[in-house]
């Protein structure tokens, strides 16, 4: 799972772990991840720490060879990486812009697309985890808050890719 050390994606952790399940945690910062794995060893939940930043490919191709040599396969991905910087479309410097679209839309291809050991799994899974913001009805009245900046676009494209990916498995029987 990636960005897993904290938040929601702790909790998604804590229950696959809780179900049995093997569970990789995903964390850009190392040292916060096996904070968040000692965190979950208290309560008895074994997890396996892998280094991860969406918006790295290298780190990405790092965390993938990791999971191959110790596990071989995978069976779920989640991707839950994302950032948010909060200013509106038109004050936000195309840096921003871009650091927000690599982790949010680029990270979840990147990631989607490294991890080749999906297709080792009889049955893949992916999950994407995107936001309200993502909804075009919400984001349309000017006066929400769901209306500023790139989150929400970057969010939105959260959801077309997992349409997209969801086709192009079901085009896939192997």
């Amino acid at each position: 799972m990636t960005v897993a050390n904290k938040g929601l994606g702790k909790k998604v952790v804590r229950e696959l772990a809780g179900k049995g399940m093997i569970v990789y945690l995903g964390s850009r910062d190392i040292k916060r991840g096996e904070q968040a794995a000692a965190d979950l060893a208290k309560a008895k939940l074994a997890v396996t720490v892998v280094e991860l930043d969406v918006a790295d490919p290298a780190s990405v191709m790092r965390a993938a060879a990791q999971i191959a040599k110790e596990h071989g396969r995978l069976d779920v991905l989640i991707n839950h990486a994302g950032i948010h910087l909060d200013a509106p479309a038109l004050d936000m410097a195309i840096t921003e812009m871009r650091k927000i679209y690599e982790t949010n839309a680029v990270g979840l291809v990147t990631v989607t697309h490294e991890t080749r050991l999906l297709r080792r799994s009889p049955t893949p899974r992916i999950v994407n985890v995107a936001s309200t913001t993502a909804s075009h009805a919400l984001t349309c009245n000017p006066e929400s808050m769901l209306s500023r900046g790139a989150y929400a676009s970057s969010k939105a494209a959260v959801t077309m890719l997992t349409v997209q990916y969801a086709n192009a498995f079901r085009r896939r029987p192997e």
